[in-house]
């Protein structure tokens, strides 16, 4: 059965929904609701540029509502997944698990209110879930390549592989949820990171003919503009509080969107 919308389409009016149903809901709740819950370090030291207005529910607007964008993308890979259920037959490894599509694009979406949580109360409740999806879409980009790359190194395909390729990315997810605080995010989420970059580049040398390489250059200088904007941010260089053009933003959208368009570079494979 052919979805009557793109994919993207769908994805823009849910996405659309969603921030009046979340801007209604939010309405109700009092503007002190989070004085009782323990604050986060960027709540303790103004971690990031855009000022902590303590007096509003919301206390970091723009960096709260700025994770939209994962939802965005998040439910454009999960419908993209749910098609690939109807598609056969396949050429492409990974529309013929559409259970990673759907994995990776849950934790993208699972980003979204974790990070919009964690920038509009700035506590660490909040910093806990924003942490947790992160490693999560992280940890599934590396999941997913390596997947790709067993059946690219003729390990065959079946159910069970497809099984235990999603409890992996369940487990490490899990385990890196319970340790998280153990580890030094700022080595672990670089680190995960670059490899996932390396498995979907060297995927690509070695399938070069069939993959686009425009599209690796879009996912790389996302990348690329996520480290700097979040550099930038952390520094506060091209800093205004109180603006409404924010560089943690801009890591949010980046980030969202390298992880899309290397999951999109090894699906859309011909």
């Amino acid at each position: 059965m052919k979805l009557p919308w793109s994919p993207w389409l769908i994805a823009l009016l849910s996405t659309v929904v969603l921030a009046v149903a979340m801007a209604l809901v939010l309405s109700a709740f009092p503007a002190d609701y989070w004085t009782d819950f323990q604050l986060s370090k960027a709540g303790l030291t103004d971690e990031y540029c855009e000022r902590n207005r303590f007096e509003a529910l919301i206390r970091q607007p723009v960096n709260a509502w700025s994770n939209l964008c994962y939802f965005f993308l998040g439910v454009w890979m999960v419908v993209v997944g749910l098609r690939d259920l109807r598609l056969a037959p396949a050429r492409n490894p990974l529309q013929r698990f559409p259970g990673m599509s759907l994995w990776l694009g849950a934790m993208q979406i699972g980003l979204c209110f974790g990070s919009f949580l964690f920038h509009a109360s700035v506590t660490r409740l909040g910093q806990h879930w924003d942490m947790n999806f992160t490693y999560a879409v992280a940890l599934g980009l590396v999941v997913g390549g390596g997947y790709r790359w067993s059946v690219e190194l003729r390990v065959r395909e079946s159910g069970t592989l497809r099984g235990l390729t999603l409890a992996v990315a369940l487990c490490a997810t899990v385990l890196m949820a319970l340790f998280k605080w153990r580890i030094e995010g700022k080595i672990a989420l670089p680190v995960l990171m670059l490899l996932g970059l390396v498995l979907v580049v060297g995927m690509y040398f070695r399938r070069r003919s069939q993959l686009n390489g425009r599209l690796l250059l879009v996912g790389i200088l996302a990348l690329v503009l996520s480290g700097i904007c979040r550099s930038f941010d952390l520094a506060k260089i091209g800093c205004d509080p109180e603006g409404w053009l924010q560089l943690h933003a801009f890591w949010h959208l980046f980030t969202g969107l390298a992880a899309f368009v290397f999951w999109r570079l090894l699906h859309e494979e011909q």
